[in-house]
């Protein structure tokens, strides 16, 4: 065998180790968004729960972060880190250590209209490299949390099917009576 042979031999195999490495490494980052994207997606229910709680004594929604963060459980697994942005109704979510520091998260804003008797909740990604994207829930009876992306479409796909079978999942069975049935 020649030396250009070997040669080329030898760039193939780099390429094809190169082409491997890429590819995994693209399957590894786009883990690590679905598995932020399904952590906001928590808070978000959070948010919705502790909106029904402040509705139930005010029969009125609210914008006040201050009001709702009391009545949100955060799980230790996903240390999540708060901290207030500029603009009413705005606060920014993070997960893992140092998130609020880097500002690696979640632009989260409360929107309510004017009667107070509905609203919604929107997640607006920061930061990240790759991915563009809403994480948008409705409330009251916001069942579903849909997903929008300006950059990486194919994710929301991807994650709105993860998120629809998360939600059907925790569904409670409480029919119109309200008895809940589901013991």
């Amino acid at each position: 065998m020649n030396k250009r042979g070997v040669a080329l031999y030898k760039w193939v195999v780099y390429l094809v180790l190169l082409a491997a490495g890429c590819w995994l490494g693209g399957k590894y980052v786009a883990q690590l968004e679905k598995t932020e994207a399904l952590s906001m997606q928590a808070m978000l229910v959070e948010t919705t729960i502790a909106q029904e709680q402040v509705f139930a004594k005010t029969k009125q929604y609210t914008t006040d972060w201050t009001t709702l963060l009391p009545l949100m459980t955060f799980s230790p697994v996903l240390q999540v880190e708060t901290k207030p942005l500029p603009g009413q109704g705005s606060y920014f979510f993070g997960f893992g250590s140092n998130a609020a520091k880097n500002d690696k998260g979640f632009e989260v804003h409360l929107q309510i209209t004017a009667d107070g008797q509905s609203g919604t909740v929107t997640a607006t990604r920061i930061h990240s490299l790759f991915y563009s994207y809403q994480l948008i829930r409705a409330f009251p009876n916001g069942e579903i949390t849909t997903c929008t992306a300006t950059k990486g479409k194919s994710f929301c796909k991807h994650i709105s099917q993860d998120i629809s079978a998360l939600e059907l999942n925790n569904l409670a069975i409480v029919p119109a009576g309200g008895k809940d049935t589901s013991k």
